[in-house]
């Protein structure tokens, strides 16, 4: 009998050590949002353009310039380049 205790024990104990050495990586590794979120935006630059000149969309991207990054500004600017209907 002792030795069916001890194993749960020593079970349990494993376990409790276990979690100890997870459970903080765990907490650090939870997403509290965006790394950009809250940022001052320095630039705005454009890949791939085919049809359109970076000319054409430099407006839109300095009237953000120097403006914190939320959520709403980006679908903003979303919204203004749909508008252009180039997209």
């Amino acid at each position: 009998m002792e030795h069916v205790l001890t194993t749960g024990m020593r079970k349990r104990g494993v376990l409790t050590v276990a979690f100890l050495l997870i459970f903080p990586v765990v907490v650090a590794a939870q997403d509290d949002g965006e790394w950009y979120q809250g940022e001052t935006i320095v630039d705005v630059t454009f890949e791939g353009l085919d049809t359109v000149s970076e000319s054409e969309l430099e407006g839109i991207a300095e009237q953000v310039i120097g403006e914190e990054f939320t959520d709403s500004r980006f679908l903003d600017v979303q919204r203004r380049l749909y508008a252009l209907e180039y997209f």
